[in-house]
């Protein structure tokens, strides 16, 4: 065996070292806390691989796809496995920043580096530099609002759908581990799926990075804290409502555990509550008042002008049936 065909194994062999330990994060069967001394130890392996993949000048802008080995298409994932593992390990606030930053930078050079390649054809947000543009200089905040929500749908949908048949390929090698040709389609799909990956873990580093400034600043005694504001929510209680307190005593002893109250004492605890009114009720009042006034000197009128009617027209006058 030559030295070139055993650093190719010594390679290999570092390469599934991190591969394993990328699986067992995405997993979730161990948590991030636990895995925090293989995650060093991957990222140093990592940074290792990096440079000995650029020294062997494994990946060439005037290639194409077709024209790299089965073999060399693993270390592709290289970027996106160091982003991951940056992403994960735990390290002190005011190092955040950094990690996010370097995490980032690692995604949009896989990012690039399978657009160069062909491997994939969408349109790469955020790459062009921290201005946020595309390639074309078109800003990602002028793209329609319902178009990106489309093109989130449409991205979730095909990464669902990848997923799938990686799940496939990954059974049918299993027993055709030999098929060259089978392997390569796996590993093909498994970076466009990473890609579609890495879009969204670039969009969460965005919502990540002004909070962890934020928090920065309050340590730094430059912002403060700001409170919660208390939602008033008015959670109403099951009663029933009855005219009196005669009803009040009836429909208590059949309902013991909902409360009674009459219509007054309801209004009360409307009114104490703040749900109504005091000073419409008392208007109301009022007018209710000036109405009542009003019918009894409508009535009194009434009264008078019958009187006034009895005084010139005596008793049966006016019925002159049967008389003669």
């Amino acid at each position: 065996m030559s030295d070139i065909e055993r650093d190719d194994i010594s390679l290999q062999h570092q390469f599934e070292f991190c591969e394993d330990i990328i699986k067992k994060l995405e997993d979730g069967k161990q948590s991030t806390k636990d895995l925090q001394d293989q995650l060093k130890q991957c990222e140093e392996k990592l940074k290792l691989l990096t440079k000995e993949v650029s020294a062997r000048s494994l990946f060439s802008s005037n290639e194409s796809v077709d024209e790299l080995s089965t073999r060399s298409l693993n270390y592709l994932f290289l970027p996106y496995y160091l982003a991951t593992v940056t992403q994960n390990l735990i390290v002190e606030p005011e190092e955040r920043l950094s990690s996010l930053d370097r995490a980032k930078i690692y995604l949009q050079d896989f990012l690039k580096r399978l657009r160069s390649y062909s491997i994939i054809d969408f349109d790469l947000w955020g790459l062009s530099g921290d201005n946020g543009e595309k390639e074309k200089g078109e800003s990602k905040h002028d793209i329609d609002l319902s178009k990106q929500r489309e093109l989130k749908l449409r991205r979730f949908q095909q990464e669902k759908e990848l997923e799938e048949l990686v799940k496939s390929l990954e059974s049918e090698l299993y027993t055709n581990a030999d098929d060259d040709g089978l392997m390569r389609e796996l590993i093909l799909n498994r970076l466009h799926l990473a890609a579609m990956k890495s879009i969204d873990e670039m969009g969460q580093i965005d919502q990540e990075r002004p909070m962890v400034e934020h928090m920065l600043k309050i340590q730094a005694g430059q912002a403060e804290i700001l409170p919660k504001q208390p939602m008033n929510r008015f959670t109403p209680t099951p009663y029933i409502i009855t005219r009196d307190e005669v009803q009040k005593k009836v429909f208590g002893l059949g309902y013991p555990s909902i409360p009674t109250m009459t219509v007054n004492e309801w209004y009360d605890d409307m009114v104490k509550n703040g749900r109504f009114n005091a000073s419409s009720s008392e208007n109301s009042s009022n007018s209710n008042a000036v109405d009542e006034e009003t019918r009894e000197e409508q009535e009194r009128a009434r009264l008078q002008r019958w009187d006034e009617y009895k005084d010139h027209h005596r008793r049966g006058w006016g019925n002159m049936h049967n008389k003669g």
